[in-house]
């Protein structure tokens, strides 16, 4: 009877180890898909923040309360003090998802910078979903809102080649 009770502790004792290194590996994973998203070649657009002045577009800080981008991301996470800006993996998967929300939000959703959020959302959500047990996240909350938009109507004759482009590169 001990035996069973001292096996028993040491297995739940094992379990919460696991757990707990699956805590401190979302770091490490968020990191990962950082720098994924970030090297993609979609992502050229969302790499920097958006420099409405130089761009002349003065609407901009009315569209888009909260800007973000990939490199202050990137920054953020390799930072040895990520925790006050990403206490947990939940705040950073918000401010990645923040920054093709922002672009999807501003462009037209038959505009080229859309297309390639979407596309890069959906790529992330699909990582996400792979790595969801190192990082934290539920997959089950942060499901993927977008799916089928791919079947918007064409906006111009050319559009469905366009995405293939875009599927192909």
């Amino acid at each position: 009877m001990k035996k069973d009770l001292k096996a028993n502790t040491r297995k739940r004792k094992a379990s919460k180890i696991k757990v707990k290194r699956k805590k401190m590996l979302w770091r490490t994973r968020a990191v990962e898909l950082t720098n994924k998203l970030f090297d993609s070649r979609d992502s050229l657009h969302f790499r920097a923040p958006v420099d409405h002045v130089r761009l002349q577009i003065p609407k901009y800080p009315e569209i888009v309360k909260e800007p973000m981008d990939l490199g202050t991301i990137h920054l953020r996470i390799k930072n040895p003090h990520y925790k006050r800006y990403y206490p947990t993996a939940a705040d950073w998967v918000k401010d990645v998802r923040l920054v093709f929300k922002n672009a999807m939000l501003f462009n037209g959703r038959h505009h080229i910078v859309h297309l390639l959020a979407l596309r890069q959302l959906n790529e992330f959500n699909r990582l996400l979903q792979i790595h969801y047990l190192e990082i934290g996240v539920d997959a089950e909350k942060h499901i993927n809102i977008l799916a089928g938009l791919e079947k918007i109507p064409a906006p111009f004759p050319r559009f469905r080649e366009a995405c293939n482009v875009l599927t192909l590169a």
